[in-house]
């Protein structure tokens, strides 16, 4: 694998296609690009390293997707607020009480709130591994792989019961939760993936080498 800087004056050979049409996210505008017969100066080669898994998603875990775990952390957090608001203010027609009340409402809630304070505290303590006990190391990967897991789970938590319990007023655009609702979508699926975060901790929990699990057959 190899990083580097890459000059876009090049007539014909970078080919960006507009097409960050998504769900969440979309002041990302990571748009498709394609690159062919592109050239990049020795000087702004940045790195070079073959093992991608142990250089790059292992060794810089807290830089690499780290970080913007922790973004996801955030919005989790204020989904979390903004039900915790709604929901135990806001009275149905004809009724006495805030809708929190319902034994329904206060399960879901009970549910999103240890779930978003086990995420929280998860990812804390992968900060904390990553600058004050074992910088990046194996252990600082496998946290921030839990942390992320944890929110990844706390977020389907909240994108399922607790949306259901916020109703039809929660989807109202004016309302500020469905934009939201529409970012914190992409948090699992955001590399690496809840699924590659579950099996990338499970190997290391049993003392395995991520970098010698199974994967697809490269194109020949």
């Amino acid at each position: 694998m190899v990083g580097f800087l890459l000059p876009t004056r090049q007539d014909g050979a970078i080919t960006v296609t507009d097409n960050w049409d998504t769900l969440g996210m979309r002041s990302t505008r990571s748009n498709q690009v394609k690159i062919t017969g592109a050239f990049v100066p020795e000087d702004l080669i940045l790195c070079e390293f073959g093992d991608f898994i142990g250089n790059w998603i292992v060794a810089q875990a807290h830089i690499a997707w780290g970080g913007y775990t922790g973004c996801y952390l955030g919005v989790a957090e204020a989904m979390a607020e903004w039900l915790q608001e709604a929901l135990g203010t806001r009275k149905a027609k004809g009724l006495d009480q805030p809708m929190g009340y319902h034994p329904t409402v206060s399960s879901a809630m009970g549910h999103i709130a240890a779930q978003v304070e086990a995420a929280r505290l998860m990812m804390y303590h992968a900060a904390w591994e990553a600058d004050e006990n074992s910088g990046p190391s194996i252990a600082t990967c496998a946290a921030f792989l839990r942390a992320k897991l944890m929110i990844g789970t706390a977020i389907h938590t909240i994108v399922t019961i607790g949306t259901t319990a916020g109703g039809l007023n929660s989807l109202m655009r004016e309302r500020g939760y469905e934009l939201m609702l529409r970012d914190a979508m992409t948090g699992p699926i955001m590399p690496p993936n809840a699924l590659a975060c579950a099996e990338m901790a499970g190997l290391i929990s049993m003392g395995l080498d991520p970098g010698q699990a199974p994967t697809l057959r490269p194109a020949s």
